[in-house]
């Protein structure tokens, strides 16, 4: 993908999103064309439950890109660089939750021995919060359903 700032352009090569260990995503962009180099975009994710969809609504450039940008390639600060990833950075997860769903219920519609056996359902799973860690995205969840245990006497 080719971004567009003035007379000036830069050609997106590759993307990789980490967290930072503090709550954030940190988005590392590759690119070539007027400028070669890498810049890094900092962010809080956040999920729309309408949508189903984790999101970063405020990716910006993080205070060592910015200060690197400032004395080598100041036009590459402009906020079409960063508006254009947080346009991007939506990732809808109705699959995970539908599987995630389906998972859970086989697991609960199980026995767990001969003479114990569980029945139940889930009616709804909810993100409630959304860790970054460095090497993985923890996401909190709430599940509500039912679960009944039925105890065989012998």
């Amino acid at each position: 993908k080719e971004i567009k700032i003035g007379s000036k352009s830069i050609i997106i090569n590759k993307v990789n999103l980490h967290g930072n260990g503090n709550n954030k995503l940190v988005m590392e962009i590759e690119f070539s064309g007027s400028k070669t180099g890498k810049i890094f975009l900092v962010g809080t994710p956040a999920y729309n439950a309408a949508k189903h969809e984790l999101y970063v609504p405020d990716f910006t450039f993080d205070i060592h890109t910015q200060d690197k940008l400032l004395t080598a390639a100041g036009w590459l600060l402009n906020d079409a660089i960063a508006s254009y990833f947080r346009s991007k950075a939506h990732y809808n997860i109705s699959s995970l939750l539908d599987s995630a769903k389906a998972t859970i219920e086989q697991q609960l519609n199980s026995p767990i021995d001969n003479m114990i056996k569980m029945e139940g359902s889930i009616k709804d799973i909810s993100i409630e919060h959304i860790y970054p860690l460095e090497e993985q995205l923890i996401i909190r969840v709430m599940i509500n359903g039912n679960l009944s245990v039925l105890v065989e006497a012998k």
